[in-house]
């Protein structure tokens, strides 16, 4: 009974152990705020507030950071999440096996069973004894009475809400109107433009102080002027416009200036060449209205009047130059056809030479021939005739002597 009693024991520890708490959170049951205070604070804006001050054709611009007040709201928040049992059945079970060790348990303790003492037992019998039942009753109400308590504090763990509180910071937006900041914040490394679109010509940065002076003449192209029929171009500053714009009167009356000094009149005036007056041809091509116009346009015409002139006295040398060249040229001709007959006379001449020595080295090798021909003949005869002479002399020497003095010579 004693080990029956310590399992059960260690059986309701085990439970115990395993419950625990089973209360967990539920669903989000209700939602509040409440102010806890507002501030503000100074941000930049990204803007810039720019000015530009015009002289001449020198453009001085100015920029600084633009600011606001920005404001910020403290927010707590609170979050209230509803309370559920996360093992329902666990929970029934805990408290029906409450219950019964606790009836159980009182009717051990009541001796309802009437128990019999260990003296009244024979030999062999076994049973509880009533200290027994006394003790494993106590025991059996502590058990319920743990898992009652457990039951009850998982139940009550379900009334009210699990709250979770955060602070949190909302922004006002901005809370006036932007103004420079104060203190002054230069607007470095801006970009300033003059001009719209693809044709825009950017002028510089601004520097430390936010600044930029620059003269626009020795920036643009004459052409950015000369082709805008506009009195005025815009001029940005990072994207944005400056109040007042450039005006275009002063750059064009220095670029016709420029183009005039550049144009080297005097030199127009004793051209050799139309090189010479190309620079004044630029300039009334730029300024046909400007303000040397008329110098440009009288120099021009007599520099026109004078290349003609000289162009016409060129063609005249030219034309003397190639009658000279082509006189020269048939001089040259005919000198060159006297030379080939002379040529050509000298070789005849010589050809005809030596043909005749041809002829005459032709007979004087003919007459050797026959000579010697001649030579031969005569001494064969002669040798005939000596033949002759001794055979009818019958080898007689004065009778051959004599035959051949007579016939053989």
């Amino acid at each position: 009974m004693n080990v029956r009693i310590s399992g059960l024991v260690w059986l309701v520890v085990a439970l115990l152990g395993a419950s625990g708490c089973m209360v967990r959170r539920g669903g989000l049951a209700g939602e509040s705020q409440r102010v806890i205070g507002e501030s503000a604070r100074v941000e930049q804006t990204g803007g810039a507030s720019v000015s530009a001050v015009q002289d001449g054709t020198r453009l001085t611009v100015r920029a600084a950071r633009v600011c606001h007040r920005v404001g910020e709201r403290r927010v707590e928040r609170t979050q209230s999440y509803g309370r559920e049992i996360a093992a329902p059945p666990l929970v029934a079970i805990m408290s029906i096996a409450g219950a019964g060790a606790g009836v159980l348990g009182g009717l051990f303790v009541a001796n309802v069973f009437d128990l019999p003492s260990m003296d009244s037992m024979r030999a062999g019998e076994s049973g509880l004894s009533m200290e027994t039942g006394m003790v494993g009753g106590i025991a059996l109400l502590a058990v319920s009475t743990a898992l009652e308590i457990i039951t009850l504090a998982n139940l009550f763990g379900v009334v009210g809400t699990d709250d979770e509180i955060r602070e949190e910071r909302v922004s006002l937006g901005a809370l006036g109107p932007e103004a420079p900041c104060s203190p002054a914040q230069p607007f470095t490394g801006a970009p300033v433009r003059i001009g719209t679109g693809a044709d825009a010509v950017e002028l510089g940065v601004t520097d430390a102080s936010g600044a930029v002076a620059v003269d626009v003449a020795r920036v643009v192209e004459p052409r950015f002027i000369l082709d805008n029929p506009n009195a005025f171009v815009p001029v940005t500053v990072a994207g944005q416009a400056v109040e007042r714009p450039f005006e275009l009167a002063p750059l064009r009356a220095t670029i016709d200036e420029r183009l005039w000094a550049r144009a080297a009149s005097v030199q127009c005036a004793a051209a050799e060449v139309p090189a010479d007056c190309q620079g004044v041809d630029q300039y009334l091509q730029i300024f046909p209205n400007g303000a040397h116009a008329g110098e440009a346009s009288e120099v021009q015409s007599n520099a026109r009047a004078r290349l003609a002139e000289r162009a016409l006295r060129l063609d005249e040398q030219r034309r003397a130059e190639e009658a000279r060249r082509a006189e020269e040229a048939e001089a040259r001709r005919l000198e060159q056809l006297r030379v080939q007959a002379e040529y050509e006379r000298r070789a005849r001449e010589q050809e005809e030479r030596w043909r005749r020595e041809q002829l005459e080295r032709e007979r004087s090798a003919n007459d050797r021939r026959a000579q010697a021909q001649a030579r031969r003949e005569q001494r064969a005869r002669q040798l005939q005739c000596r033949s002759e002479c001794r055979a009818s002399c019958n080898q007689a020497p004065e009778c051959v002597n004599a035959c051949v003095q007579q016939r053989c010579r």
